[in-house]
């Protein structure tokens, strides 16, 4: 999706690869899940995205700048520090499992008790760049070149939260129970409890807000002036480089009306045709005879 925002956005960083890259690497969050839900365009607006996501958005902004690119998807391992750093947790088997769930294939590395390396399956962009002889004439043009970029893959700056829960005193499972029995409460579970808690707060930090007391997680920004010449990771395995995404990996909506056996609609859209968009079907109504007596 190469959309009229998305051409502007490369135009305003200059269809600088250097750029392009660095934008999308230190300003969209990470979020995970298995294939593409958002796409490019959605993406950008939303500024959130897993691997494969961030990675179409970087190749949409990429070739809006004339820019030839490719997807490639392949194994890699992770040490401790960059896991943590990169999902923002603490807890390295905790951040495999993570993985796991998420269905990106995390499988945690142990020696003994301690877990010293995660591994997972990972999208990232190659872009066609020119590189220059720093050793000649400046920024002189030598050839070009595939420089592998992976724009989903930080380091977060992490502000540990504050623990008011156990000054609370609050069991999850007591807390859990009591909001299933109130048939009428027209909260959901996370707003009960950060109500809840800003009770709490009122009475013992008057002025303090959850939002204050929050785990705050942020990207740290990088700025090498230079496209990296190689992935942050060990590459353990890599697939033929594609040009598209492949159909099976993005999420799809059926829409699907019968009457019996009879089929009246079944169409499937993929959702990133329909994401932050109206949908409206329009048929034409039966007519019924009226019958006076």
């Amino acid at each position: 999706q190469i959309t009229q925002m998305i051409i502007d956005k490369a135009a305003e960083l200059g269809n600088s690869p250097l750029k392009i890259y660095e934008y999308v690497r230190n300003n969209v969050k990470f979020q995970g899940y298995l294939g593409s839900r958002k796409g490019s365009d959605f993406t950008l607006r939303q500024m959130h995205g897993n691997d494969t996501d961030q990675c179409s958005l970087l190749l949409a902004l990429l070739r809006a700048a004339n820019i030839p690119c490719r997807y490639v998807r392949g194994s890699v391992e992770l040490t401790p520090d960059q896991v943590n750093g990169w999902l923002g947790m603490d807890d390295t088997a905790a951040a495999g499992s993570l993985l796991t769930t998420a269905g990106l294939d995390g499988v945690s590395i142990v020696n003994g008790p301690t877990v010293v390396a995660v591994r997972c399956t990972r999208v990232w962009v190659e872009a066609y760049v020119p590189y220059t002889n720093y050793r000649g004439t400046p920024n002189q043009e030598i050839g070009k070149a595939w420089i592998p970029m992976d724009p989903a893959f930080n380091q977060l700056a992490v502000t540990p939260g504050e623990d008011v829960l156990t000054a609370m005193g609050v069991n999850m499972d007591t807390f859990l129970s009591t909001y299933i029995n109130d048939s009428i409460n027209p909260l959901s579970p996370i707003e009960q409890l950060e109500a809840d808690i800003q009770a709490y707060l009122d009475t013992n930090d008057p002025g303090k807000t959850v939002d204050d007391i929050r785990r705050q997680k942020t990207i740290d920004p990088l700025e090498l002036g230079i496209l990296p010449a190689s992935l942050p990771y060990q590459v353990l395995s890599q697939g033929v480089p594609f040009a598209e995404l492949e159909d099976s990996k993005r999420y799809k909506v059926r829409f699907h009306l019968y009457n019996g056996g009879t089929t009246l609609i079944d169409h499937t859209l993929n959702l990133t045709e329909i994401v932050n968009k109206r949908l409206t079907f329009e048929y034409v109504a039966s007519t019924k005879r009226l019958l006076s007596s």
